[in-house]
């Protein structure tokens, strides 16, 4: 009887823990659109999420927010909040919640942030990308890592930036969407 209560205990306690080992990838991204309701709202800022995730929940500790509405054929959630730096928390089930510092804002500024399960290298959601850059000895940086761009490299869907360089030319910087129709991109750094 006591290893049955035992099992039943150990069970009560290792299931939430288990089911808290996924992890939330969060970053800005590029803002595509949505209209925050400034107009019932005013002297508010706004976080649009974009997420392949319908069952986000955000929550912050300073202050109260409004929302989030999320719209599904958009992918985003639009949550409203005080100008004034806050931390939001983000959370879902079966993953670890992640932290989104706010700097202070001005009325009606928009944040877009992307929030997607982070994935490991061998993972079958990864994405084996392809690029092809010009010139063919210039450096490509993904994440902010180094890459070798004559390789396929392994990424998790979603939002990542790349910045390309070689000396004697400006640096090129852009934000790339990577998915299963997305994953071949050519640069061409002038």
């Amino acid at each position: 009887m006591r290893q049955i209560l035992f099992f039943v205990i150990f069970i009560l306690f290792a299931y939430p823990l288990a089911s808290q080992e996924n992890e939330l990838k969060a970053g800005p991204t590029q803002y595509k659109g949505g209209n925050p309701d400034f107009y019932i709202f005013p002297g508010r800022a706004a976080l649009i999420v974009y997420s392949s995730l319908d069952n986000l929940k955000f929550k912050c500790t300073t202050d109260t927010i409004i929302g989030p509405v999320f719209e599904a054929a958009e992918k985003r959630y639009i949550v409203i909040f005080d100008t004034h730096d806050q931390v939001i928390e983000v959370s879902a089930p079966g993953f670890k919640p992640v932290l989104i510092n706010i700097p202070s804002l001005q009325p009606s500024d928009v944040l877009p942030y992307s929030i997607e399960p982070k994935l490991a290298e061998n993972d079958p959601g990864i994405i084996e990308v392809t690029f092809t850059i010009s010139p063919p000895d210039a450096e490509l940086f993904v994440d902010f890592k180094k890459t070798d761009h004559h390789l396929p490299v392994k990424l998790s869907p979603g939002n990542h930036k790349i910045k390309i360089t070689k000396e004697g030319k400006t640096p090129l910087k852009q934000e790339i969407f990577v998915d299963k129709e997305h994953k071949t991109f050519t640069v061409t750094l002038e």
